[in-house]
């Protein structure tokens, strides 16, 4: 193919490490690698990664402080150039971001915020939506254009109504949040996505029970979304020579109630209750947090604590690249159990990246993962009992964890890799060769 430009418009989070942003960082790396011109803005807040971003100096968009005010003071939609850029520099909405609430789903005011966004150029947002469509048009110059989620739909009739330019969207589990909103924000969202989604060339999906999932509500023709796994960064993910010392469960998510971190403590607790564990297993738990997730976190300490297996567990926040690498090098088996389908769940391949089994519940994208990669099992959704059952095996029979992991290993090398998923990417672009 010949060099294309292509711009990335990405979510940021400003406080936490985002999977959507971390995939897009790595893609757009890798396609510079290949020769393209690949460029990635932010929206709302600053990204968070876990390695080196590819643009750290271009402006964000959609600020997380200015669309606020506009939404809520209609002053806020035509003061000047300069104030605008005070309120969207990255210094204040960092320290915006690092205050927030971890809760982001129902109430009024977000779900009056999402419509405002799915309104585009006709709603309160305007001013935003004009500003990042000139800059796209004018300044990039892209040939194609990458919207991360399907939150940030509304772009693409706003982009087509002044230049043709090919827009693709990836979806990436945007339902659990765009369901939690409440009525009548609800369904008049999903009808503006609808709508704006005519303007969308091509949807891709990380998996095919996503594609089948969004479709229906989306009203879209199963030709219109094509599955491409997500790819990660395989730099530093090496498998262990042998297993680890001794047998450790791991987590690996946002510490939250949808992640499912407490179906899996409750598992944890019931092995040891039944004695069915080897006396020396650990609970290894990592990931994201934000403020609003300590008292979760806090009672999940408490159960711990009051079943007698202190010193037996572990909780590592906010973890860096290499300290992620780490912890799920030392892992014997990886579980997260969550309550929703996801579409992909980037910590699945980490995990078999570096030889680590899973136990995954058996919806969403999981049973897909597992039976490509033959990296792990399934278990019935929202049972701590099943997935104790389901978790007991591996963790009995650590030689077989650890080559089950190393032959997971390689089915990940082979299908979840950056390069391949570039390549997939690529293929799939609207762009005359």
């Amino acid at each position: 193919m010949k060099q294309v430009k292509l711009l990335f418009i990405s979510p940021g989070t400003g406080s936490y490490h985002c999977g959507v942003c971390m995939k897009d960082n790595a893609l757009v790396q890798q396609l510079r690698k290949m020769g393209h011109d690949a460029v990635m803005l932010p929206m709302y807040l600053p990204h968070v990664l876990d390695e080196e971003p590819v643009d750290e100096d271009q402006p964000i968009f959609f600020g997380g402080i200015n669309t606020f005010l506009q939404l809520k003071y209609s002053f806020f939609r035509h003061v000047p150039k300069w104030l605008d850029q005070v309120l969207d520099s990255k210094p204040l909405l960092g320290k915006i971001a690092k205050a927030q609430k971890g809760n982001m789903t129902a109430g009024k005011e977000i779900s009056e915020m999402a419509l405002a966004t799915f309104q585009g150029e006709e709603g309160p947002l305007a001013k935003e939506f004009q500003h990042l469509v000139r800059w796209t048009i004018e300044r990039e110059k892209p040939d194609a254009v990458y919207l991360s989620t399907a939150m940030q739909v509304a772009l693409a009739p706003a982009i087509k109504r002044r230049k043709d330019i090919p827009v693709i969207c990836s979806l990436q589990g945007e339902d659990t949040f765009l369901n939690s909103l409440i009525e009548p924000y609800k369904t008049k969202v999903w009808e503006l996505m609808r709508e704006a989604s005519t303007s969308v060339e091509k949807y891709i999906s990380p998996s095919r029970a996503f594609a089948d999932h969004m479709a229906k509500p989306l009203r879209l023709n199963k030709d219109r979304i094509t599955v491409i796994p997500n790819g990660i960064n395989l730099n530093g993910y090496k498998p262990r020579t042998s297993p680890p010392e001794k047998p450790v469960i791991g987590f690996l998510a946002r510490m939250s109630r949808l992640k499912g971190l407490d179906i899996l403590v409750d598992a944890f607790i019931h092995l040891h209750r039944n004695n069915n564990l080897p006396i020396d297993t650990e609970l290894h738990i990592a990931g994201t947090t934000l403020p609003d997730d300590q008292f979760y976190i806090d009672e999940q300490i408490r159960k711990l604590e009051e079943a007698g297996l202190e010193g037996r567990y572990t909780f590592r926040q906010n973890i860096t690249r290499e300290e992620k690498i780490e912890h799920l090098r030392n892992l014997t088996v990886l579980s997260v159990p969550t309550r929703y389908d996801e579409a992909f769940g980037l910590y699945v391949a980490e995990a078999m990246a570096v030889g680590t089994p899973v136990v995954q519940p058996e919806h969403g994208a999981f049973p897909e993962i597992i039976a490509a990669t033959s990296g792990g099992a399934t278990f019935s959704p929202n049972t701590p009992e099943a997935l104790a059952d389901a978790l007991l095996p591996w963790i009995n029979n650590p030689a077989n964890a650890h080559e089950t992991g190393k032959k997971a290993h390689e089915a990940v090398k082979e299908q979840y890799n950056i390069n391949r998923y570039a390549e997939q990417i690529l293929q799939c672009l609207p762009i005359p060769a």
